[in-house]
C-alpha cells in the first residue's frame, strides 16, 4: 500500500528549512529526497516561559497531530541548552502544545537533551526543563528566550504556490 502524503500550508510563523542543494526544486523531488517529510523553523526568537497568544495558533492548514521538535533555548551567551521531543495529540497540533511538552515532560533521550552554564555541559537529570528553566531564570533574573525550534512533520509535504495553482 502506498503512503499517503497531505499536502499542507504552514503558518506563516514557520518557514521551511532550506535544503540548499535542492532549492527550488518541487514537492515530488522533496519527497523522494526527504521520505515525506518537512522540517519547518520558528521565524523569530520569543520568550519561551508564560502564557503567549501564538500558543493557540495551529502549526499547519489543514492540522497536524505528530510533531518532532527540537527546541534549543538561552538566557544569555553563557547559559543555553536544548531538549528534543516528540509530540502526538488526538487534537490539532498547536505551538503551545510542542512548548508545553518541551517544558513539562521528563527528557525522552538524555544524550539529545542538555544545557551548558559558563561551558560546563549539564544533564537535565531527572527534573524538566521547565524546572530548570525555573531555577535558572531565578538565579540569572532573566527569562529564557526560544533561540530556534526546528519541527519536523511526517506524512505531509508543503507544497510551492505554484504547485498549490496547479492542484487548484
Amino acid at each position: 500500500m502506498p503512503n499517503v502524503v497531505m499536502p499542507v500550508e504552514s503558518n506563516s510563523l514557520l518557514h521551511r528549512t532550506a535544503y540548499l542543494p535542492y532549492e527550488g526544486r518541487g514537492s515530488a523531488f522533496r519527497l523522494r529526497l526527504f521520505n515525506y517529510k518537512e522540517v519547518l523553523q520558528l521565524v523569530t526568537p520569543t520568550r519561551l516561559t508564560g502564557t503567549h497568544s501564538w500558543h493557540e495558533v495551529l502549526l499547519t492548514d489543514p492540522p497536524v497531530n505528530k510533531a518532532e521538535v527540537t527546541l534549543s533555548w538561552k538566557l544569555n551567551s553563557n547559559v543555553f541548552g536544548r531538549v528534543y521531543r516528540t509530540v502526538e495529540t488526538n487534537a490539532d497540533l498547536t505551538f503551545g502544545m510542542l512548548v508545553h511538552d518541551a517544558l513539562n515532560e521528563e527528557p525522552q533521550q538524555q544524550n539529545r537533551d542538555y544545557w551548558f552554564e559558563k561551558r560546563s555541559a549539564k544533564s537535565y537529570g531527572d527534573e524538566t526543563l521547565g524546572e530548570t528553566l525555573q531555577v535558572l531564570e531565578g538565579k540569572y533574573k532573566r527569562k529564557a528566550v526560544i533561540d530556534e525550534m526546528s519541527i519536523t512533520l511526517y506524512g505531509v509535504v508543503i507544497p510551492t504556490s505554484e504547485e498549490w495553482a496547479a492542484m487548484s
